[in-house]
């Protein structure tokens, strides 16, 4: 009789465990995305990007960490982290933060307050702007731009002008004219190149 008892516990709480992992991997799939990106630069992998989405009370949350090391004359250690709110297909709530060498070099926010936005970078006054933002350069990590002729970008606190130049490809010159381009496959993005002034940057998936 004992023997069946502790057997009958023994089944239920692996029944727990199971329900339990169930529900984390659920939370996982459908409450968070993660992708990875390697970092190269001049044929060399110098770094790694981290993108994720998830969805929170607030809305959709789309964020991308990133971490690079640059040797040239000198060296520069550079870290990057960009976040998006979005909801009801709006951005509500953009912030960027970059680091070299432990400084901070850039600080940007983009807010959304009752029927426009509040761009503000580093000291500079707020400017504020009337129009609707849907997309933004983070944004892309997770969606592919189909139809899209602007993107937003955190960063420049402007829209960028997006044109497909191949099935899936997708082009955009940014204010200080370095030319970025994004491949999809299957709604996925692949790889991000970007021509600088300091060499061709590429942002490619791991898989």
């Amino acid at each position: 009789m004992q023997g069946r008892k502790k057997q009958s516990l023994i089944s239920l709480a692996i029944k727990q465990i199971l329900i339990i992992s169930i529900c984390l991997f659920a939370l996982d799939s459908y409450g968070q995305q993660q992708r990875n990106y390697s970092v190269i630069w001049r044929g060399k992998e110098v770094g790694l990007l981290k993108a994720t989405s998830q969805t929170q009370p607030q809305g959709q949350v789309y964020s991308t960490d990133s971490e690079m090391n640059i040797q040239m004359l000198l060296s520069f250690h550079i870290k990057s982290n960009i976040t998006n709110v979005f909801a009801n297909s709006q951005l509500k709530d953009a912030q960027v933060h970059r680091f070299v060498n432990k400084k901070k070099k850039l600080t940007s926010t983009t807010h959304f307050n009752e029927n426009h936005y509040e761009l503000k970078k580093d000291k500079d006054d707020i400017v504020k702007m009337k129009s609707n933002i849907p997309a933004t350069v983070t944004w892309l990590y997770f969606n592919e731009p189909v139809e899209k002729t602007e993107i937003y970008s955190e960063t420049f606190l402007t829209f960028l002008k997006f044109k497909q130049i191949a099935a899936s490809v997708y082009e955009t010159t940014l204010p200080d004219g370095d030319v970025m381009t994004y491949t999809y496959r299957s709604g996925v993005l692949q790889r991000v190149e970007i021509e600088s002034g300091y060499g061709e940057f590429v942002f490619k998936l791991k898989i």
